[in-house]
């Protein structure tokens, strides 16, 4: 008699839960520590103070600055602790490295009226003193206050005239284009001390350690920051990370490859040909999602459209016919664009695909379905419409103090008005309503793992993952709102969409014939938990530099490497798939 193994275990549904509960409980237990390290660890946005005590950066203006930056929406130009385009440059490392040449520019001057000294001694003493000056931490928690020194004190000030220079003056070598995007000094002066606060956390070092908030994220030798040995060491265990999970997946792979091909074509449907496709008769259901297809297919040319005009902006050819594009259309707006509508019309496409497979799962659909779906695709038009103007009235300054409820975020990747991110929900909202109505009559706890109750199960956890984006506001540390920012999109991104996708092309090919509605459940299953055992623990991967703890980045070497399995696996799956017609055949 043969043994039974850990495939014949995980491959019985009776036994899913409970690798499933373990590895959704660690992952988001682990998720819960990153947020709860975020909230207690993050760098505290104080008062800039000068030897004398008298504010030269208040915390209101590093708020109002961090407000002017997601207004213009510069971070569809250049990013902030790494996150964003890179058109421009990341101001936080910019910040940094102009703080530490204006303040050696400073004690040089100092110096000069002391003939006697040599050169480099004066020279290497300063770039010393410099150094010291910005990983020193003299925050006081009491007064909420940092003290500058005399040499940051200036830097602070300089860094004012560099970006009034970057912002108004189109000669200038960094110059922002086009010209006077940014006008009103107040404006500008806020925006520095927001940038001159980015600076000093990538350059200060956390309370009772030896590198900064970001792990001495830039390299930067001119203000001392050089990779940590947290950095170093967990990089190398991340590679090894790697190597054994993958190992260990293609292990188990190879034993469920021994599965003759017949447990996968055993009791499938008949193989679909080109006859059966053409007396395929849509349902009236089915023929409302083609509307989707449509909006897809328009929103993608659009999206292309709007890549072309970035990508000429990137390269600076942006001059037609003597018509310079980057005034009316300036690559903050192209850019916001060509990223949203890329979400817009794959979310389309997955939302008629589910609308399409609904009537096949369950053929008796209740009544109002079909105003429901036709009601939610206006939702849809107005969503597109209302952002798309939103995203280029927000940038260009027309929305006015409405910017961050009709115009634009400021968030990259979550652009939209606050407005707009609500009919987003709506419309989610009522994705789970139309499929649920559909799909209720053939769902059964009895069997938890069929092919309906996955569609429903992806689809609520993708609604209740997008409210994560109502957790914070533009006056929300910009450390923590980048966690939530980053909770709505790699979730979605590398979580449950990704398991949302392989639901809906399993039944795909379970209505093709090319598989068993038992074996595609079986290869959803095993991508659920590996997906979910990466992807939830994986965000960690875009929490590097942006002032988290060394336990997240622990977590991100380790499991953003691993992200990588379950595309690997796929992919075998998807070759041993590609070879079952002819197993069929024979």
């Amino acid at each position: 008699m043969r043994k039974s193994t850990f495939m014949d275990y995980l491959l019985n549904p009776k036994n899913w839960w409970l690798p499933l509960v373990i590895i959704f409980t660690i992952s988001i237990t682990g998720v819960f520590m990153m947020g709860l390290h975020t909230y207690t660890e993050a760098p505290p946005v104080p008062d800039f103070v000068n030897a004398k005590g008298e504010v030269i950066f208040s915390k209101d203006d590093i708020q109002q600055g961090q407000m002017v930056f997601q207004k213009y929406a510069l971070m569809e130009y250049g990013s902030m602790f790494g996150d964003g385009a890179y058109r421009g440059p990341d101001y936080s490392a910019e910040a940094l490295h102009y703080t530490a040449v204006f303040m050696t520019d400073f004690y040089l001057r100092n110096y000069t009226g002391n003939s006697s000294a040599d050169s480099k001694v004066i020279e290497l003493g300063v770039s010393q003193q410099v150094k010291e000056e910005i990983k020193a931490n003299t925050y006081n928690k009491e007064t909420n206050t940092t003290r500058l020194s005399d040499g940051q004190n200036n830097a602070a000030l300089e860094l004012i005239n560099y970006y009034s220079e970057v912002f108004t003056n189109p000669e200038h070598e960094q110059a922002v284009l086009p010209s006077g995007y940014i006008r009103d000094p107040d404006e500008i002066r806020t925006l520095s001390a927001f940038f001159f606060w980015g600076g000093w956390v990538c350059g200060v070092e956390r309370p009772e350690k030896s590198y900064s908030y970001t792990h001495n994220w830039p390299y930067d030798a001119v203000a001392g920051n050089t990779p940590s040995a947290a950095v170093i060491i967990w990089s190398i265990i991340g590679s090894f990370g790697l190597i054994i999970g993958l190992g260990i997946v293609l292990y188990y792979h190879g034993r469920l490859e021994k599965l003759d091909d017949s447990a996968f074509t055993n009791q499938a449907a008949p193989l679909m040909t080109t006859s059966g496709v053409s007396n395929f008769k849509p349902t009236a259901i089915q023929r409302a999602t083609y509307k989707f297809f449509y909006a897809a297919l328009v929103l993608f040319v659009v999206q292309v459209l709007a890549g072309i005009l970035t990508v000429h902006d990137f390269v600076g050819f942006v001059n037609f016919w003597g018509f310079n594009i980057s005034e009316p259309l300036p690559i903050t707006v192209t850019r916001s664009w060509h990223v949203q509508l890329s979400l817009l019309w794959i979310s389309a496409c997955w939302i008629g695909a589910s609308f399409f497979v609904m009537p096949m799962l369950s053929p008796e659909q209740p009544t109002s379905q079909l105003r429901l779906i036709n009601f939610m695709f206006a939702l849809i038009i107005l969503l597109v419409g209302g952002s798309v103007a939103g995203l280029y009235i927000g940038p260009k300054g027309l929305s006015g103090d409405a910017w961050y409820w009709i115009g634009h975020q400021g968030w990259e990747y979550l652009e939209p008005g606050k407005l707009w991110q609500g009919l987003l929900y709506l419309i989610f909202g009522l994705w789970v309503l139309i499929l649920y109505r559909g799909l209720k009559t053939v769902m059964t706890l009895k069997k938890p793992w069929a092919l309906p109750n996955w569609l429903v199960y992806a689809t609520v956890s993708i609604l209740l993952l997008l409210y994560s984006g109502l957790m914070f506001t533009p006056k929300t540390n910009f450390v923590v709102a980048d966690f939530w920012r980053w909770m709505v999109i790699h979730m979605w991104a590398e979580a449950f969409f990704e398991v949302f996708t392989t639901i809906l092309i399993g039944y795909f090919m379970v209505l093709m014939g090319l598989v068993s509605e038992r074996a595609a459940t079986r290869v959803i299953y095993l991508a659920c938990l590996l997906f979910l055992g990466s992807g939830l623990l994986g965000i960690s991967h875009n929490f590097y530099w942006n002032a988290k703890p060394v336990f997240t980045m622990a977590l991100g070497s380790v499991f953003s490497t691993l992200q990588v399995v379950p595309l690997i696996l796929l992919t075998l799956e998807a070759w041993r798939f590609s070879k079952l017609p002819s197993q069929l055949e024979n």
